[in-house]
């Protein structure tokens, strides 16, 4: 199989609500989408998000980054059937070859632009093969019990969100913090949700280290699964977790392989945030996966706001093959996208639940419509290839 065309898609979804953390208010899903075309004319698709305070990437640049480095290094060449018959680790390493060594001081990894090529041609080549990527990391669940997540926003519109979330029934609950009427809006969502519902905090990075451990202290009555990157990369997380009865997450801090290595040396946290296109796609994932749990290292499965079913598609079988996943996050789709992209509803039901995905490729179906609707810009490879 070759890959003979390529189109690069950049898609800007309008929010259902305004979705804020300390970083960033969220308005519009902006998500790069990575279409391939082979010889028989069959498409396959990938996702990735730029976030210049995660990675250092912007869309821009990753977008040429995937023009200009990642695409010639895989288009008119003949590629193999993907072997299904090892571990998953090994089944994805052959992606590896098409991700050139790039270095720039302005970026900690291509993370971004690396998913979004790999999951396109996973999908494609899987797609032409008529197999699913369950082939490749298959199933030990039939589904996934998704969490929801509470915004950074005023006591009534946290007070709203959280009755919402109630009525689906879900039971792991994420609240966005960094402001001084946390502790207002804790108290708030634990009396909505009940005693018995997991709710765990994220700052990304808010907080410096005496602050944290401060912040800490105080959030303890509210029975706090987990605290996640309560101070920005960089800083000394190890402290914190030293002087927290709270267990303490890793995210913005792990990034890439390397990351992983070093926490794990410093014994600087209890569980890693993995988020597929913040790790640079699902060989990263899982290899980072496969190093966290011989140190004791506990996993959750995260997302970025505004992933379309294609990224949601890609966690899904990521959380259906690790039924030890502490946490799992995504499949938002229609209650954050005012539409999604794909033919089908990926979206999680009552209590979170949402079924394994089995069809050919990721499982899902973009429609093509829906892309053109919402691209911003759209970059064909050959140049005049016409749409």
């Amino acid at each position: 199989m070759k890959v003979v065309k390529a189109r690069i898609y950049l898609l800007t979804i309008p929010l259902t609500l305004s979705f804020s953390h300390y970083l960033k208010n969220h308005l519009h899903s902006k998500s790069i989408i990575v279409e391939l075309i082979s010889e028989s004319g069959l498409s396959g698709y990938g996702e990735g998000i730029a976030r210049p305070y995660v990675t250092g990437e912007t869309a821009t640049k990753s977008i040429a980054y995937i023009k200009n480095k990642l695409l010639p290094a895989i288009m008119f060449k003949a590629l193999r059937v993907i072997e299904t018959d090892v571990n998953p680790i090994k089944s994805l390493f052959f992606t590896n070859q098409f991700f050139p060594d790039t270095h720039n001081p302005a970026i900690i990894a291509w993370n971004a632009a690396r998913t979004a090529v790999e999951l396109a041609l996973l999908d494609l080549l899987l797609g032409e093969q008529k197999k699913s990527l369950q082939c490749i990391i298959p199933a030990k669940i039939n589904h996934v019990t998704y969490s929801g997540v509470v915004p950074l926003a005023n006591h009534k519109t946290t007070a709203e969100i959280a009755r919402r979330l109630r009525q689906l029934n879900l039971q792991y609950i994420k609240i966005k913090v960094g402001k001084s009427n946390d502790f207002k809006r804790i108290a708030s969502i634990r009396d909505i949700m009940g005693p018995a519902v997991s709710i765990r905090l994220d700052a990304n990075g808010a907080f410096q280290v005496k602050e944290a451990i401060q912040f800490i202290k105080a959030v303890e009555p509210y029975r706090i699964d987990c605290f996640e990157q309560p101070v920005k990369r960089g800083d000394n997380l190890a402290l914190v977790k030293e002087n927290s009865s709270i267990p303490i997450m890793a995210d913005e801090s792990i990034i890439t392989c390397a990351d992983a290595q070093d926490l794990i040396t410093r014994r600087a946290c209890d569980y890693f945030n993995l988020r597929i296109t913040k790790c640079g796609g699902l060989y990263n994932t899982l290899f980072i996966a496969a190093l966290a749990k011989p140190a004791g290292i506990k996993i959750q499965l995260g997302c970025l706001i505004g992933e379309t079913a294609i990224l949601s598609a890609a966690g899904r079988h990521v959380a259906a093959h690790f039924p030890e996943i502490n946490f799992v996050e995504g499949s938002y789709s229609s209650l954050l996208l005012q539409e999604d992209i794909a033919t089908k509803n990926i979206v999680f039901g009552i209590g979170g639940i949402a079924p394994a995905l089995t069809e050919p490729g990721l499982g899902i179906q973009v429609k093509k419509d829906l892309l053109l609707k919402y691209a911003k810009r759209v970059v064909s490879i050959p140049s005049g290839l016409r749409l």
